[in-house]
């Protein structure tokens, strides 16, 4: 029995004596981690003798991460000197943002993916591993950073959570310097649909749906530029900020 239907059980036994007094406990997206799924391409990756980010690409490729290469991560890379990734996950955008002429940091909250990129990255380039445990990169220095990315994160976040990291990412940006990442939008159909297939009456969904303009707001309030956004049909949103300065 995977460790999903356990929890649910669990949930469900503790949850029989608690309606019969009108309380309910829900499941909540914060405690949800994606190493699962990392350690099953790594584990695919070995036995073919491939790169997991290959397998997590088509079985993930809904999320769109080509489409924020070609038209947003990729052309603020140029000239970046220093870069720091949140959330890199297995590494799928991570592996490229290496090059020799270029540092990139890379922080995630999980040790299982700390473990992995120290074994992914050894070699290919001059990077940092990190790992956080708040909404803030406190292992970075202040104004040290060209850019920050985020890919697959602020789909997870709270307004709350992506409001106090964006602050963060605005102390350790060099005046100048840029914020990109995509985030689920509940303003297209698609987005609405997402919202359906993933939640209930009785379960919350996984992933977080935000309105551009609410975005917007806590970049503004984090001390960053008013964001622009690319806008398409589809669930995710990509959203690019910058830090006042030159």
């Amino acid at each position: 029995m995977s460790s999903v239907e356990l929890g649910k059980r669990a949930i469900a036994a503790i949850n029989r004596p608690l309606r019969a007094v009108g309380v309910e406990v829900r499941p909540s997206a914060s405690h949800r981690t994606w190493d699962s799924d990392f350690r099953q391409w790594i584990k695919d990756a070995e036995a073919s003798g491939g790169d997991p980010n290959e397998i997590g690409d088509q079985e993930w490729a809904t999320d769109l991460l080509d489409v924020g290469l070609r038209e947003v991560y990729g052309p603020l890379l140029e000239g970046a000197s220093r870069v720091l990734e949140l959330g890199p996950g297995s590494g799928r955008l991570t592996r490229h943002l290496l090059d020799e002429t270029r540092e990139v940091i890379v922080a995630d909250c999980s040790p299982a993916v700390c473990e992995w990129l120290e074994r992914y990255l050894r070699g290919k380039g001059p990077h940092q591993v990190i790992r956080i445990t708040t909404a803030a990169v406190p292992q970075v220095e202040s104004q040290s950073v060209d850019l920050v990315l985020a890919h697959g994160v602020f789909e997870h976040l709270e307004l709350d959570a992506a409001y106090w990291f964006l602050s963060d990412f605005c102390r350790v940006l060099k005046p100048g310097g840029s914020v990109a990442f995509n985030f689920d939008t509940p303003t297209t159909p698609a987005g609405i649909e997402q919202l359906m297939q993933t939640s209930s009456p009785t379960e919350h969904s996984w992933f977080r749906f935000h309105a551009p303009e609410a975005v917007i707001a806590i970049a503004e309030a984090a001390g960053l530029s008013t964001p622009t956004f690319r806008l398409a049909e589809a669930r995710i949103a990509f959203a690019t900020c910058h830090k006042p300065g030159s």
